[in-house]
């Protein structure tokens, strides 16, 4: 997996915890401990008495060059203090170079992110094209279902608020039939009016539900334009009128019975009812029982006719062109998301990629300064150490003056010669400043930035095509 244009100048910069060094690295001197600690002023004393060294002597003595290997074991410390702090300065320098390597890095990375960008709108265009084109299809075929029909309205489309309110006016239907017919039935059931109700029960899902049916697929024929829908339309009618009847009657006929033989009746008895005297019931009860259910039987139908377009096939061919608009809906608006939530990790990425170049740049000048204070600041402690040296020559000399009885060497009317090894080094130039490529960069990643987003400007309009799902609306309006 390709590295992101953050991770790719993170990883080419490398950590930047690192601790820069304090100012106070090499501190002054105290010449009065270091006297004591060389036990200077006693040795001073005793060479003074001694006479040592000698008038004749030309160089110096054992202690001046014991102060001479203290002020170098100093300075060596010292050195080697400063080339630990230069390293890490030079080596936070190194780092926040930006060289022609990560360059050509960057530029790759960001040119990836732009064929990332472009190759999603290309999968999504394929998907969206094929939605699209479904509901090209749906939507002709409706147009041709009203030219074939003339129809010139817009279907029955009810909401989904409306449906499960004529769903739960049936089963109000079912549950009050049930118990309607239950407590007519209870009368003659040793079960009581539990028994009827669930005898009862099986007869109202029949009465409910055909005639459920038949507002679903008969009752739509009585309004076909052709003769031969008509046609249709009235034979569903009529089967769905003597359905309804007889099965009532039945029902009404089938509790005369039920009541008449405690909870027993003949299939024989009660289609020779049927046959002979289908209007003649025993019992007012069953009168009413059958008039509550060829009732309840046209309620329902009026209930599901009411949600249901009055045209054969007219609902179903606009629900499929419904169904295909909304499908493509979601997918365009699913795609758009995604588009710009990879448009926005892009970004995301490639401005917190510039942001830490800035940082390191910042990092960058924070070393170069701290590199040339490092390097004052250890020029200062040279010339320290070669102002302590001579101070405690001096003192020595001063001193075992004081003490002797005759005449001092001459070399000690002469300062005391520098050391060699604490005269101030020259800072070495920077390396590589001069190949970094920090602007170029900047301002490429920039390019990018600007190109994902205008990348993702000129396809939004492909996006956006919602609009001629709304001139489909309008057309068939």
């Amino acid at each position: 997996m390709a590295k992101s244009v953050k991770d790719l100048v993170a990883s080419m910069m490398g950590p930047r915890n690192g601790a820069l060094p304090g100012t106070q690295a090499f501190p002054p001197l105290d010449l009065d401990q270091l006297a004591k600690e060389m036990h200077l002023d006693e040795r001073a004393e005793q060479a003074g008495r001694a006479g040592q060294p000698l008038p004749d002597s030309e160089g110096p003595d054992r202690t001046e060059l014991d102060i001479l290997d203290q002020i170098e074991r100093l300075a060596r410390k010292a050195h080697e203090v400063y080339l630990a702090q230069l390293d890490l300065y030079e080596g936070r320098i190194r780092r926040a170079v930006i060289t022609a390597d990560l360059r050509v890095q960057i530029e790759a990375a960001g040119s990836n992110a732009l064929a990332d960008l472009k190759a999603e709108i290309i999968h999504d265009q394929n998907q969206l094209n094929t939605l699209l084109q479904a509901v090209g299809s749906r939507d002709q075929e409706f147009r041709e279902f009203r030219e074939r029909h003339g129809l010139t309205r817009l279907p029955k489309n009810p909401s989904p608020e409306e449906q499960t309110l004529a769903v739960l006016l049936l089963l109000v239907f079912v549950l009050l039939e049930s118990i309607l017919n239950g407590m007519f039935f209870a009368e003659g059931s040793e079960a009581g009016l539990i028994g009827g109700v669930v005898q009862a029960l099986v007869l109202s899902i029949l009465n409910v539900g055909v005639a459920s049916l038949y507002a679903l697929y008969g009752f739509p024929y009585l309004f076909h334009r052709r003769g031969s829908g008509k046609a249709v339309g009235a034979i569903a009618t009529l089967t769905f009128v003597l359905w309804l009847v007889l099965l009532n009657l039945a029902i009404g006929h089938f509790r005369d019975l039920f009541i008449a033989g405690a909870g027993s009746v003949l299939m024989a008895d009660l289609l020779t009812r049927l046959t002979t005297a289908p209007l003649l019931l025993s019992d007012a009860k069953s009168l009413i029982l059958v008039l509550l259910g060829i009732g309840l039987g046209l309620l329902s139908v009026i209930d599901v006719a009411s949600i249901r377009d009055r045209y054969p096939g007219y609902a179903a061919v606009a629900r499929d062109r419904q169904r295909a608009m909304e499908r493509y809906v979601e997918e365009n608006a699913r795609c758009l998301a995604a588009m710009m939530d990879l448009r926005d990790r892009a970004v995301d990425d490639m401005s917190a990629a510039v942001q830490l170049i800035r940082e390191a740049q910042f990092d960058m000048l924070h070393a170069i300064d701290g590199r040339y204070r490092l390097h004052q600041s250890y020029r200062a402690y040279l010339n320290h150490l070669a102002l302590v040296h001579e101070r405690l020559v001096q003192r020595y000399r001063d001193l075992n003056r004081r003490m002797r009885r005759g005449e001092a060497p001459a070399y000690f009317r002469r300062p005391a010669t520098r050391p060699r090894f604490i005269e101030p080094p020259m800072l070495p130039p920077l390396p590589g400043l001069e190949e970094d490529s920090r602007k170029e960069v900047i301002n490429r990643i920039d390019y990018y930035i600007k190109a994902v987003n205008q990348r993702l400007e000129e396809t939004m309009p492909e996006y956006q095509t919602v609009g001629q799902l709304g001139a489909m609306e309008r057309a068939s309006a």
